[in-house]
């Protein structure tokens, strides 16, 4: 079976594309970074609960447990920020899509929150990756 290698000329990339994909790299190498503080703190936190509050030692492997499952649910979030940002990079059409549906959640909820500058930006992204002709024809 013969495999057809689609290659992009990188000059056809529009820059805005390329800056939303930095940016989505730069948040999955952030979120990956919060996520080994959570798991590392988990274990600090514990030993401070059982040292000044004896009486809540319950409580220690309740918070353990709860810092070490975000922590590997931030590294699925982490892992999710690399694959959009390289499907952008890449051009890739199924990327855009999942960054216009949570752009547009996004927007949804600055604008029930009253969030001008929130919305405002959720609002650019949304009309550039959605409806800026030369972006759309990239992803294409």
């Amino acid at each position: 079976m013969v495999k057809k290698v689609i290659k992009r000329n990188i000059e056809k990339r529009h820059w805005g594309v390329s800056v939303l994909a930095v940016l989505g790299y730069i948040s999955a190498v952030f979120t990956l970074l919060l996520a080994l503080l959570m798991v590392a703190g988990s274990a600090v936190i514990g030993t401070l609960i059982e040292q000044f509050s004896p009486e809540l030692t319950w409580m220690t492997a309740i918070g353990v447990v709860g810092l070490i499952f975000l922590g590997i649910l931030f590294v699925g979030f982490a892992v999710l920020d690399y694959f959009i940002a390289r499907g952008l990079w890449k051009g890739q059409n199924w990327a855009r899509i999942v960054v216009l549906v949570l752009f547009t959640l996004s927007a949804l909820g600055a604008l029930a929150s009253l969030e001008i500058v929130s919305l405002v930006i959720d609002a650019l992204v949304i009309w550039y990756l959605g409806f800026y002709k030369p972006v759309v024809k990239y992803f294409k």
